[in-house]
């Protein structure tokens, strides 16, 4: 039995064989050390070298095309630098004008040109809409006018037939106490019931067609309102806008 720390010691025993090299002079260490710091700083103060750093600044290029904006917009009514001229930051270079019109005037001939020519085509638009809208509401009119007559001829013939039926009613009645009192025959009073009913039905006939020209009359006068309305309001929205473009050659 043998101790942990003997085994250790046997494990850790050199056996092979190994060769000692003489230690390196001291003057030699020195010697070498100085030479690397005369090196180091022969290069650092007569040569050059670069490194990477970064800086905030201002860089300036070569001459370029500058684009322009501005906050508004308006026309340019006076130009302060030319061509090729050599400008430093806050020089005004133009003054613009945001109205639409100036005391020099700013509105160009062709711009005058193109509104005028819109104000023209809204002025031949505002008399089609004036010349459909007399042209639609003469149509309805006379369209009305029809019904109107029609509804007259229509209650008319209805109160003469309402007459007639009155008539008829008061002979069946009639018929119908003759035929009680044995002065006709049975036949000859449902004859006459027969010709009465069928009047009646024809009577509902008429009743019906004179409600009915009654409510296309009402539909007509209706659309004669919604028409001329609708044609009024586009007529008043393209004079708005007339004025509007108006106002740009103020």
């Amino acid at each position: 039995m043998f101790r942990k720390e003997a085994l250790e010691g046997r494990r850790m025993t050199w056996r092979g064989n190994a060769l000692l090299l003489p230690g390196i002079p001291p003057l030699v260490v020195t010697i070498v050390c100085l030479f690397f710091l005369f090196s180091f700083l022969f290069f650092v103060i007569a040569e050059d070298y670069t490194r990477r750093v970064t800086v905030i600044g201002e860089i300036t290029t070569w001459p370029r095309p500058v684009n322009i904006y501005s906050g508004v917009q308006g026309f340019v009514v006076e130009r302060f630098v030319t061509e090729g001229q050599i400008v430093k930051k806050n020089t005004p270079l133009y003054q613009i004008d945001v109205s639409k019109s100036t005391r020099n005037g700013v509105v160009s001939t062709s711009h005058r040109s193109d509104i005028l020519n819109q104000i023209r085509q809204v002025d031949n638009i505002i008399t089609g809409l004036k010349d459909s809208k007399k042209t639609t509401l003469d149509t309805l009119e006379k369209q009305k006018i029809q019904y109107s007559a029609a509804l007259q001829r229509s209650t008319d013939i209805l109160h003469r037939a309402e007459d007639g039926i009155r008539i008829m009613k008061q002979n069946m009645d009639n018929y119908r106490q003759y035929q009680l009192r044995k002065l006709i025959t049975k036949d000859q009073l449902t004859n006459q019931e027969t010709i009465y009913y069928q009047q009646q039905n024809s009577l509902l006939g008429l009743n019906s067609q004179n409600e009915q020209n009654a409510l296309q009359l009402t539909s007509l006068e209706s659309q004669i309102r919604i028409q001329a309305a609708e044609f009024d309001n586009r007529i008043y929205q393209m004079t708005l806008q007339r004025y509007e473009l108006q106002k740009e050659l103020v």
